[in-house]
């Protein structure tokens, strides 16, 4: 993912920790 090395996500996944977790789950399940 390129876009996981974008500074706006990191951003993002350090706002919604939690939301990123959940997303994560999400797509394990």
């Amino acid at each position: 993912n390129k876009t996981w090395g974008e500074p706006e996500e990191q951003l993002h996944e350090r706002h919604s920790a939690e939301d990123f977790k959940t997303k994560t789950q999400d797509k394990i399940g």
